[in-house]
């Protein structure tokens, strides 16, 4: 079988696709083939075309171009090739949303062979929303070592001894980075620190204005080596999400949040029944979203209960993700489709 992944083409090397390739080389059957294009002749027997992000495939000011891409996807389908899709946001993150998204999202799934989700909750969202069954394939805990430890970070800026709260991940608007280097800007307590470590999304203007000494700010993919450094160091992880994006209306899938959860650490979040099904209860303080005051009164909490926190970080029990069990479930949904 055939399986042609259509590569994200985001600007670093995609975990998700990293990991699935490695877990794929275990099913000597599957033929993977890894291409940004879509492909333009029929698969030599069984083939499936991978699809996980669709928004570089057509313009999204100009109904035509989806309706061409939509084209594009009945003559693959016409030549042979089954359309798999696993969602991991139902639109892009990092721009605006237009009437031609909508339209593209429900067309796609209408002709998609078959629908995968990382979470429950989008599983049931497309259901309510688009009246198609998916399959939950869940999540693996992404391997980031190897091409993704080009640099492992450092800290001595930060004393041994400080209260710190850090942010990782991709640097977009939505993460409401503003709202917590204003805190953090405010605070005068001197041995309180904020991290922020990971790269500017290429896409996003996004200014950090820093006038806090204390928050310190690490530019560039975070790999294992770095991630366990931080964690060592870290007091609480901060992840906040713009809960009223309209690209999150039927649901999203916040990566970090199982990061973070394999790691048995605290970490600071908005109230969402998305963000609960990832991580163990015990390691979330969560804040009201409609409440402006509650994320910083949340922070002035955590620094004042450095001991309560601690003794809670004891009790968290890492949620199982398996990228074996994740490709077993992928693996097999797929060959159905030839049944």
């Amino acid at each position: 079988m055939d399986l042609y992944i259509l590569h994200a083409g985001i600007s670093h090397p995609s975990p998700y696709f990293y990991n699935l390739e490695k877990e794929l080389k275990q099913y000597p059957e599957i033929n993977v083939i890894i291409n940004p294009n879509l492909p333009t002749i029929p698969p030599r027997d069984k083939g499936i075309v991978y699809f996980n992000r669709l928004k570089r495939f057509y313009d999204s000011n100009d109904l035509n171009s989806s309706k061409d891409f939509l084209k594009k996807i009945d003559n693959l389908k016409e030549m042979g090739w089954k359309i798999v899709w696993t969602v991991h946001n139902f639109f892009p993150i990092d721009r605006d949303i237009t009437a031609v998204d909508d339209y593209v999202v429900r067309e796609f799934i209408n002709r998609a062979d078959l629908l995968f989700t990382l979470s429950e909750y989008m599983r049931k969202s497309i259901k309510e929303n688009y009246g198609k069954e998916a399959i939950n394939h869940s999540m693996g805990i992404n391997d980031l070592s190897g091409i993704f430890d080009k640099e492992i970070i450092k800290l001595d800026e930060i004393p041994k001894n400080a209260i710190l709260f850090s942010f990782v991940g991709n640097i977009y608007k939505y993460k409401l980075l503003n709202v917590l280097i204003d805190k953090f800007n405010k605070l005068e307590t001197p041995n309180v620190y904020l991290l922020i470590a990971g790269p500017k999304a290429a896409n996003q203007k996004v200014d950090l204005n820093i006038t806090n000494k204390n928050i310190i700010v690490k530019d560039g993919f975070i790999g294992d080596s770095s991630w366990e450094i931080i964690s060592e160091r870290t007091t609480c992880f901060v992840c906040l999400y713009d809960l009223k994006l309209p690209a999150f209306k039927y649901g999203f899938f916040p990566s970090n949040i199982v990061k973070i959860s394999s790691l048995k650490k605290m970490c600071l979040v908005p109230e969402s029944e998305i963000i609960r099904e990832l991580a163990d209860q015990q390691s979330l303080i969560e804040y009201n979203f409609e409440d402006p005051k509650d994320f910083s009164n949340k922070i002035d909490y955590i620094i004042k209960n450095i001991d309560k926190i601690k003794l809670q970080e004891e009790k968290i029990k890492q949620k199982v993700y398996s990228w074996s069990k994740l490709t077993k479930i992928f693996v097999e949904g797929i060959k159905k489709l030839y049944e």
